[in-house]
């Protein structure tokens, strides 16, 4: 009995140790390759999903934007037009009033150069000379080179009274813009006019001849040479004539 007592007792030992390494393997969670290779396919195309409703949305809002920028952008072109269309009727103060509140409704408005640019002209047609030559003053902040606007805003401040601010305004038409473009003919009439009323006569008739477009300016240049030659020139020639008689 014993030896066979051994031989089970081997066996069992046997047995045992077998089952023990089996417990000691790793349990294996690996997922058969067809169930890999579709999880991958799933997540790829979920991706490629997302990217298309991202890029769909992205247009979307675009569109929207641009659609309402585009509705606003005729909105606001058409209400200029009309405001435009009211100055050109010569209801001066109302379409200045209304490009002011246009100005309000739209603060941007206020900081550019054509809506001061507007602003002063409109004031300038309307008499309103102080508050056009403020509004043309803002406009060279923004462009102190643009042609005419420095003898607009110069003849706005020599109508409000204010005559030394004008008198340099004139001057940088002159010196700083290309007589091509500028509006030196304003300039050198005020300029002229300034002469005048400071005694100056040679120096206004200058001014007066260095006028490239006469006729446009000859109403208002035809008085102040009247004027010149009732004081200056007419007593000069009775003058002379007395002298060459008592001779």
């Amino acid at each position: 009995m014993d030896g066979v007592d051994s031989l089970i007792w081997v066996s069992m030992v046997a047995k045992k140790k077998a089952s023990a390494e089996k417990k000691s393997e790793p349990i294996s969670s690996a997922v058969p390759q067809e169930e890999k290779v579709a999880s991958g396919d799933h997540t790829v195309i979920s991706r490629i999903i997302l990217v298309i409703t991202l890029a769909v949305f992205a247009i979307f809002m675009v569109f929207t934007v641009l659609l309402f920028k585009s509705g606003d952008e005729i909105h606001w072109k058409r209400e200029l037009t009309d405001i435009e269309r009211m100055h050109e009727r010569g209801r001066y103060e109302e379409a200045a009033a209304r490009l002011f509140q246009f100005g309000r409704d739209r603060p941007g408005a206020q900081q550019t150069f054509n809506w001061n640019r507007q602003m002063g002209e409109f004031h300038a047609d309307a008499k309103d000379w102080a508050t056009s030559a403020r509004f043309y003053d803002r406009a060279l902040q923004l462009r102190p080179a643009e042609p005419g606007i420095n003898a607009l805003a110069g003849e706005s401040h020599w109508n409000a009274g204010n005559r030394e601010r004008a008198i340099q305004l004139f001057n940088r038409e002159i010196d700083d813009v290309n007589p091509a473009l500028g509006d030196h003919d304003r300039a050198f009439f005020h300029i002229g006019l300034h002469h005048y009323e400071e005694g100056d006569y040679r120096r206004a008739l200058e001014n007066f001849a260095s006028i490239s477009e006469p006729d446009d300016w000859k109403d208002r240049i035809d008085p102040v040479r009247q004027r010149i030659d009732e004081e200056i020139i007419e007593p000069a020639r009775r003058l002379a004539s007395s002298r060459a008689n008592s001779e």
